[in-house]
């Protein structure tokens, strides 16, 4: 899992997310987790830290914070020769609360969304490792869902500018934050795939 969020002034920012994770046990392809998703954020920064003032930019990105999203993708869930595939998205409101922490070097963020959540989905069986899928045409579902849709704790590292300027043979650091780069995120979605 990665992204990107930059800001846009003090109190705005835009983000990117790309989950991808795709685990399969052995070669025999027997069982498989594959999911492919992407989340695109328009977020609003709350607080008097996040004025125009130069000094406050080393807090921006952080507090309480309101943001409108979209995010989709599709999966590939396999046990034992049978699965469900299919293609989700979702759209709503997301609150989240970050962190500094370890001397401003790190930031961690607090999030839940609400919205609306669309799953269409089909159940399927393959015999052979590689083999085509023979899907269970009663097994088709639309799942759509509206209330909680995301959970996430967020390990956020800053990338910094340092600029050096002299003051009559003082030296001052301002290192206001450019870009950030989410290392790990982790997301629990409050309903059923399948």
């Amino acid at each position: 899992n990665i992204g990107v969020i930059l800001p846009l002034g003090n109190r705005y920012s835009v983000a990117a997310d790309w989950y991808t994770p795709w685990l399969f046990r052995k070669s025999d392809h027997k069982n498989c987790f594959q999911l492919q998703a992407a989340n695109v954020e328009f977020r609003y920064w709350f607080g008097d830290k996040h004025n125009a003032d130069p000094g406050n930019r080393m807090y921006r990105l952080t507090g309480h914070s309101l943001a409108a999203y979209i995010y989709g993708g599709k999966y590939d869930f396999e046990h034992d020769w049978s699965g469900h595939q299919g293609e989700f998205w979702s759209a709503g409101l997301d609150y989240t609360y970050a962190i500094p922490g370890w001397n401003n070097r790190i930031r961690w963020e607090f999030s839940m969304s609400m919205g609306y959540f669309r799953n269409q989905s089909y159940a399927y069986d393959v015999f052979t490792s590689g083999g085509k899928l023979y899907t269970r045409s009663a097994d088709r579902k639309i799942f759509r869902y509206v209330g909680p849709t995301k959970i996430a704790v967020s390990l956020v590292v800053p990338i910094n500018k340092h600029y050096t300027k002299t003051i009559s043979h003082s030296k001052f650091i301002y290192n206001p934050i450019k870009h950030t780069l989410i290392f790990s995120s982790f997301i629990l979605f409050g309903n059923n795939l399948n």
